[in-house]
């Protein structure tokens, strides 16, 4: 005789007799109602059987079928930021219950309990433990579009009122492309958050950044310029 016990809350577990003596053949009768030697894909219980021989005689057993420890998951779920469009989110599991030495097999493929690199969209994965049990997890991976945002450097022109500044722009957060609208009339666009500038004169330059879904944000930066040169005269005057 030998039982399997189930895994928690699955009809996996089984009782497998073995009958010695008295006459076959032998027939069974059992507290669930099944009339089979042995007993498979039962849920956790108390069974009772009854054998009877080809004499009539018979005698009563019971067997318990008890749960496996069931299997409980914690999860840090790294949504997408920054773009619809990266592939920066993450999932981190940690299992516990069941037995050790635990499989993952998620449905992209991965065979870890930590996955990374990925895009926006569902991830569902099998985990099973030694004891064969399994437990199945789906876990939903968002993107977090983080407030439209820059930063600008700029250079100095050479000399006062020459027009060879520059600027570089970075726009971060919102949804690229981006679309920079300049106030002297120069419109340009990206889709990496780059932008450059060049001969430029020293002032402000103010400009309007417009992302993918028409947020827009209003921005300037300074280009800078050195002192203008400047002479003084000097009066010499001679002794007579």
């Amino acid at each position: 005789m030998s039982i399997v016990n189930t895994c928690f809350g699955q009809a996996t577990g089984s009782v497998d007799l073995t009958i010695t003596g008295g006459m076959t053949p032998y027939s069974f009768v059992w507290n669930n109602g099944a009339t089979t030697e042995d007993l498979t894909d039962v849920i956790a219980g108390n069974y009772t059987v009854t054998v009877t021989d080809a004499q009539g005689q018979s005698f009563n057993s019971a067997f318990p079928v008890n749960n496996f420890a069931p299997l409980f998951t914690t999860s840090m779920v790294m949504d997408v930021t920054g773009d619809a469009a990266n592939s920066n989110g993450s999932i981190m599991l940690e299992v516990v219950g069941g037995n050790d030495n635990y499989t993952f097999n998620w449905d992209n493929g991965a065979t870890t309990s930590t996955i990374e690199n990925l895009s926006e969209g569902e991830y569902c994965v099998t985990i099973t433990g030694l004891d064969g049990c399994t437990l199945e997890e789906c876990y939903k991976i968002d993107v977090v579009v983080l407030p439209l945002s820059f930063s600008g450097t700029t250079t100095s022109t050479s000399c006062n009122g020459s027009t060879d500044g520059s600027a570089d722009i970075r726009i971060t957060g919102g949804s690229a492309p981006y679309v920079i609208s300049f106030a002297d009339g120069i419109r340009l666009s990206t889709t990496n958050g780059m932008i450059s500038r060049d001969n430029l004169p020293a002032g402000a330059l103010n400009f309007i950044i417009t992302d993918a879904t028409n947020t827009t944000l209003a921005g300037s930066v300074l280009v800078v310029q050195p002192a203008a040169i400047s002479a003084t005269s000097v009066t010499v005057v001679h002794d007579a």
